[in-house]
């Protein structure tokens, strides 16, 4: 952040009356200060000025939720500082860490118990009512996005031969998109936008705009994460059935959503594009489901 702290803060109207009472400001970001008063600590982002819609945006998905049991950060004000250029957002501190970070620390039974904590938040969010969304539109959104990465794959002269064991997994299997529930996807769900405070309470970030589908296709990054924390895993998949036996459609439209990324970071990988998984991740998750012979992510056999 090139602009000098006290000035940014005097730009805005919620900071003037607190000048005197600010006893220190510190750097947590490359866009964030953090503002510690006699009253509380506070947090000043600066963004792109075009960024205040998504900021406006904010409000309404912080409503649902709060509305789901979660405690989101409270936003004291957000604007535009038109001399700069930049939209900005004032918000309450919290002592929080990252998933990765508290993972990074925790023992088996740790890992697991966060696991069922955000399985019953991923749950919730899956519930929040949808609506107005036409016939058949998760289907014909996921045949798109199929059709396209095949269309870039078979431009591409690089292949390898399990690149067809992925291609025909796709095609076989694209049908079972046609019958699904219609969901609020969390579809920057990672290690990051999850968080940890009060030792074991959720908050999430990331949920910037309403985006539907498949609430089963969220599961792809649980996978991702389950490479190095599967206690992890298995506890959010446990909580999010309610320890009930898990649906075998679940695991085979995890499976069809886990090979669509893995296809498409491949024909990113060789494009020299970035990619949702770096080649080692890939490698990984084929030993996951045992190079596709398997439906089931070996994280999820007890």
């Amino acid at each position: 952040m090139k602009y000098d702290s006290i000035d940014i803060l005097k730009k805005s109207d919620f900071f003037k009356d607190k000048l005197d009472h600010i006893s220190k400001i510190e750097k947590i970001a490359d866009n964030k200060l953090k503002i510690t008063s006699k009253e509380a600590s506070y947090v000043l982002g600066l963004y792109p000025i075009e960024y205040f819609k998504e900021l406006e945006r904010e409000d309404l998905i912080n409503g649902y939720l709060k509305d789901i049991g979660l405690e989101p950060l409270k936003k004291y004000q957000s604007g535009i500082m038109p001399d700069i250029n930049k939209s900005y957002k004032i918000f309450e501190y919290r002592d929080e860490i990252s998933l990765s970070d508290f993972l990074k620390k925790a023992d088996s039974g740790l890992k697991y118990q966060i696991g069922v904590n955000f399985g019953q938040v991923l749950k919730k969010i899956h519930a929040i009512p949808v609506k107005n969304l036409k016939p058949n539109y998760w289907y014909n959104h996921v045949q798109t996005k199929v059709n396209l990465l095949l269309y870039r794959h078979g431009l591409q002269e690089a292949k390898e031969d399990r690149d067809y064991i992925l291609i025909d997994y796709l095609n076989e299997n694209m049908y079972l998109t046609k019958n699904t529930s219609t969901n609020i996807l969390y579809s920057n769900l990672n290690d990051k936008n999850i968080r940890i405070y009060d030792k074991d309470k959720i908050d999430i970030r990331g949920l910037k705009e309403l985006k539907y589908g498949d609430g089963i296709s969220d599961f792809v990054q649980i996978n991702k994460i389950s490479i190095n924390h599967p206690e992890f895993a298995r506890g959010v998949l446990d909580s999010y059935y309610e320890n009930k036996p898990i649906p075998r459609k679940l695991y085979r439209l995890l499976s069809f959503y886990q090979v669509y990324h893995i296809l498409d970071s491949l024909v990113n990988i060789r494009d020299g594009q970035n990619s949702y998984l770096k080649a080692e991740e890939i490698e990984e998750i084929f030993k996951l489901y045992d190079d596709f012979s398997n439906i089931k992510p070996s994280w999820s056999q007890k």
